[in-house]
């Protein structure tokens, strides 16, 4: 469905998508990681993939242009091979096996001859409960000599999309798998962050400059905030020939630098404790143990950083069409959700490193097939202690992703997805690390609104 409202219609239509939201709490988690769509989201620079088309964009350049309304619902169930009927000690269900809605999505977007804004808002269930908030909110000014094309120069101030790579640059809408995969997800637990960047397109070429606060949605308690005064600097640099002829390229070189924070700790009094070893409910002498002051450490930042490289190919079929996808990531002290990095605890750095390769088959007009393989490795520098002697060990995780789908153009999909998952996560009988079995397969409806 496409609406175009009048611009005085805004604050009307905001004040009834508030007070929807409004009795809901505000929340983001690991399960609401999400990808972005609309307003900055590189889908000027992103070649599409099968599913249903994005709303049609106001027309760019006419200083009257209307506000576009757009946004998609994906309802899901989900099955987990390590769900468990049962609760860990601080209440947290280990049944992961369910029904949800994974994102409901509304945005508001309105582009004139030299500005711009969006505003998106998200709803889910991924957590547990009824969830709804604001997801993306970005002011833009731009030029653009052709009122048909990309702007030729564009800054922008807000929660936007966080430039870097492929996948984390892509729609959630326009994606046919699931979710991103396992490096993206977790160097980056969200796709939106705040800050500020200024990039354009001139041709072929396209670039992008930010500065952010580096604490993305998803990142833990400073998400929407930063408690360091450095800011991540993310550079992306690339090019795609456009969708003229049969075969499409396209590729980026992203870069991102910036200081991550460790939290200090408070002083602490000297304090005696009693622990009833014997269990006979009285205080014997050897029970008591003095547990000494603890002086107040500072907080500390350390450096952490990620390059990476992302190519696409897109090719039309009497089929229908095809697509490669490809990119690498290597960082250090960067993983915010799998494995959260904190060199000032361990006294090590951290490198991640991580990759994957993706096909995408059109079946004509109503259906699509897929397959991604993924790998990560979070920690490169990981040993082992066996026999008593300290070993090398492998903490990579390999995911094999095939997805199948029946598609509505511009309407709606349908897909199912099952993850073959390898990882080292587990102990054999031998005390050797062992795959641990935790596959999951999903089911998705997606609807255009």
């Amino acid at each position: 469905m496409k609406l175009h409202l009048a611009p005085h219609a805004l604050p009307f239509l905001l004040s009834v998508v508030l007070s929807a939201g409004s009795a809901a709490a505000v929340t983001t988690d690991a399960d609401s990681i999400d990808s972005g769509s609309g307003s900055y989201d590189g889908s000027e620079h992103v070649p599409a993939v099968p599913g249903p088309a994005a709303p049609t964009p106001a027309v760019k350049g006419d200083p009257g242009s209307s506000i576009t309304v757009g946004g998609y619902l994906q309802s899901q169930y989900e099955h987990h091979q390590d769900s468990e009927d049962q609760l860990r000690q601080d209440g947290a269900r280990l049944n992961l096996d369910r029904f949800l809605v994974r994102r409901a999505r509304l945005r508001l977007a309105g582009d004139w001859e030299w500005t711009g804004a969006s505003i998106e808002f998200d709803g889910n269930t991924t957590s547990g409960g009824f969830r709804a908030d604001l997801y993306r909110a970005e002011a833009k000014l731009h030029y653009r000599p052709d009122p048909s094309a990309p702007a030729l120069v564009e800054g922008a101030i807000g929660a936007m999309t966080i430039p870097f790579g492929f996948e984390l640059v892509q729609s959630s809408r326009l994606r046919p798998f699931m979710e991103r995969s396992l490096v993206v997800r977790s160097l980056f637990p969200g796709p939106v962050d705040l800050g500020a960047r200024v990039g354009g397109t001139w041709r072929w070429l396209h670039a992008t400059v930010a500065v952010m606060n580096g604490e993305p949605r998803g990142s833990g308690e400073f998400a929407g905030a930063d408690p360091n005064g450095a800011k991540d600097l993310l550079v992306r640099v690339g090019v795609d020939t456009g969708s003229a002829a049969p075969l499409r390229v396209s590729g980026n070189v992203s870069f991102l630098g910036g200081r991550g924070f460790h939290a200090g700790t408070e002083a602490t009094k000297a304090r005696v404790e009693w622990r009833d070893l014997n269990e006979d409910g009285v205080a014997q002498p050897f029970e008591n143990s003095t547990i000494p002051a603890r002086a107040a450490t500072p907080s500390e930042t350390f450096r952490r950083w990620a390059v990476g490289v992302d190519a696409q190919l897109e090719y039309q079929t009497a089929l229908g069409s095809s697509w490669l996808l490809g990119e690498i990531i290597l960082a250090q002290n960067l993983d915010r959700f799998l494995f959260e990095n904190d060199p000032v605890v361990t006294g090590l750095d951290a490198r991640q490193f991580g990759w994957y390769v993706a096909a995408v088959q059109e079946l004509g007009r109503y259906a699509l097939a897929g397959f991604r393989f993924d790998s990560y490795d979070p920690d490169s520098n990981v040993f082992d202690s066996r026999g008593g002697k300290l070993v090398p060990r492998s903490m990579a995780i390999q995911t094999f992703s095939p997805v199948v789908g029946l598609v509505l153009p511009d309407l709606a999909r349908l897909t199912f997805q099952y993850d073959f998952t390898l990882d080292h996560l587990a102990r054999d009988e031998q005390g050797l690390p062992a795959d641990r079995s935790n596959d999951a397969w999903t089911l998705r409806l997606q609807v255009n609104l």
